[in-house]
């Protein structure tokens, strides 16, 4: 399950939910348009700093009585506390009513407040309805779909699954920013980026972006042709090697900087399966090529017992990634470097732990790996 630092859920308590998204929008920009409340809910104490969370699901109904007997819908509900108590903390539990009319009745007020609080809950986003507003927990956040004075015949459904509340898809263990203006989902990997996007302004004034193949065992190098008039065509590989088998040499690889470093940097390592690098070379005749022709320099990283390529050539000419990312995410792990500040490059191989501070920030990684 993953866990948040203390100290990035303080930095990123300080920023409000919109500068949020204007940061996940710049660092990952598949992420534009879904992961965020569409719908209005309304914050109950909008001056409460941010909530930032691990996201506990739940589903509830009001409109009609339980079809379970009273002492199963007790069971069902002390199941729910317990998932909610043995859950990573801190939490925010997030409730879609399945209701036709949302918020007939209310799962929260004065006592559901209380007990989530002592459990390690920092409030709740629902599109169903709320009470007790004067008497909910101090320190207790909550957006909802509308005040409403009854239960009515509220009941849990069920806990722990993937929800839609106000257009926001959400699954349990999702990491929530919320505050007066609604809610978003962080994409876990691109956290400690956020955090020191912040409007594209502070640390990150410059952003390099590289992706580089992995030298593993099973790493490959195709070389294909297409013919450029023919939409429908799906190219031939006329070359195919182990990458390793074409390394000419190692050169440890160093980002530049245009002036002598003044701040700390953040170096974001995502590691993936497929194409980690593309590139396309116009009007070049399959019949001249040569596997000799190739060059690639492989270098260390610090972050990986695995070598990376880089510097591929063609006939002396630098080939560049185009950046299509063709790959499947299994790992995402953020450093805070801090450097020698009269260095003008970093170096990515191991002689970069022994010249700076560095600090792992955050880490996520899929059930694949």
């Amino acid at each position: 399950m993953f866990e948040l630092d203390e100290e990035i859920i303080e930095d990123l308590k300080s920023l409000d939910t919109p500068t949020v998204c204007n940061a996940i929008e710049v660092i990952n920009p598949q992420r534009r348009g879904y992961g965020y409340t569409t719908k209005p809910l309304s914050c109950l104490r909008p001056n409460l700093k941010p909530v930032v969370a691990i996201a506990r699901t739940a589903r509830i109904r009001a409109m009609h009585p339980t079809d379970l007997s009273q002492q199963a819908n007790s069971a069902l509900l002390d199941q729910y506390y317990e998932y909610i108590d043995g859950g990573p903390k801190p939490s925010v539990v997030v409730i879609e009513d399945l209701d036709d009319d949302k918020g007939y009745g209310c799962f929260w007020g004065e006592v559901n407040s209380a007990i989530h609080f002592g459990m390690g809950c920092l409030g709740v986003i629902t599109d169903g309805g709320v009470r007790d507003l004067p008497d909910v927990a101090e320190g207790f956040q909550m957006l909802a779909g509308r005040v409403v004075p009854s239960h009515a015949f509220v009941h849990v459904v069920d806990f722990g699954r993937d929800i839609s509340v106000a257009g926001m898809r959400v699954g349990d263990g999702d990491v929530i920013h919320a505050d007066q203006h609604g809610a978003v989902v962080l994409p876990k990997k691109n956290i400690s980026e956020i955090i020191y996007k912040n409007y594209g302004q502070k640390i990150f004034d410059n952003i390099f972006h590289q992706t580089f193949p992995i030298l593993g065992k099973s790493s490959e190098i195709h070389v294909s042709s297409f013919d450029n008039d023919n939409y429908y065509d799906e190219g031939h590989t006329y070359f195919r090697a182990e990458l390793n088998s074409i390394i000419s040499d190692k050169k440890n690889f160093k980002i530049g900087m245009a002036e002598p470093l003044s701040k700390n940097i953040i170096i974001s390592i995502m590691t993936g399966y497929g194409t980690g690098f593309e590139t396309e070379i116009i009007d070049f005749d399959y019949k001249n090529f040569s596997p000799n022709d190739i060059v690639c320099f492989s270098s260390d990283t610090f972050w990986s017992k695995h070598k990376i390529a880089h510097g591929i050539n063609l006939n002396y000419l630098a080939l560049e990634d185009l950046g299509r990312d063709k790959y499947q995410l299994s790992r995402a792990t953020s450093y805070l470097i801090d450097p020698n500040k009269n260095t003008k490059e970093i170096s990515l191989g191991n002689e970069l732990l022994d010249n700076t501070r560095v600090k792992k920030l955050d880490y996520y990684q899929t059930n694949k790996d």
